[in-house]
């Protein structure tokens, strides 16, 4: 469902991390070319192969970027959550979707039509720029994603992909660090490319080990030192 209002967008656009920087003028002249769209939990936004004629900047909730195999085996990219923007590689060359994008929670986002959006960034260079910068900190993330699956054992994976998904989206409580997310174990065996089993087994050990607790929708970081050590020094095994 989209819903226009320039003066709500121009304000929500402030919370994005490619738009922040804009002055007022400059979100009020964006928020002229967009829409908010409402997303229902679980609902796919866009899927590998579609036109990519949208970008997207989260408002509230997450998505998760993914692609599948011919077999139907997923594996998840990223999770990304408000203030994050996504779709803007095939907007930019004109190139169908590289990954599949689907709402994990109820989501609300600001949507921006390709032709709009090149216009914008031809007569704001700025944000050109700072894009090229984001884009570049996402291809550095690719490089160590490849890097890890074909170096690292399944344990160091894991434990670096905790304390990622704890940095990016985690509350400190005291000395611990909730991971409050809207996410399965099967779906977090996918970001590492194994088993849910793999996982589920990995996971009870480090719970008995004291290095995290689990509960419904939620994994909270006990140790981080501990998973520190085996992300990052327990490689060196691998």
């Amino acid at each position: 469902m989209y819903t226009s209002n320039n003066y709500e967008i121009s304000r929500l656009l402030v919370g994005s991390e490619l738009f922040a920087s804009l002055s007022t003028d400059d979100l009020n002249e964006l928020a002229l070319h967009a829409m908010i769209r409402s997303i229902p939990e679980k609902e796919i936004i866009f899927e590998k192969g579609d036109a990519g004629n949208e970008l997207f900047a989260i408002l509230h909730g997450r998505v998760k970027v993914s692609s599948f195999s011919e077999d139907g085996k997923e594996m998840i990219f990223s999770i990304l959550e408000s203030g994050n923007f996504f779709g803007e590689t095939a907007l930019l060359d004109g190139q169908n979707r590289s990954a599949t994008c689907t709402a994990i929670e109820d989501c609300q986002m600001v949507v921006i039509e390709r032709h709009s959006f090149i216009l914008f960034l031809e007569n704001h260079p700025e944000v050109a720029i700072h894009l090229l910068s984001l884009l570049s900190q996402r291809l550095r993330r690719a490089d160590e994603l490849m890097e890890e699956l074909s170096f690292f054992q399944m344990p160091t994976r894991l434990a670096r992909k905790l304390l990622a998904l704890a940095d990016e989206h985690g509350d400190i409580v005291g000395s611990k660090i909730e991971i409050s997310m809207n996410i399965s174990q099967h779906e977090l065996a996918n970001m590492v490319c194994v088993s849910r089993e793999s996982v589920n087994k990995q996971l009870s050990l480090w719970v008995k080990d004291g290095l995290i607790s689990l509960s419904p929708r939620l994994i909270v970081i006990e140790d981080r030192a501990q998973l520190h050590e085996i992300g990052w020094i327990g490689h060196q095994n691998s």
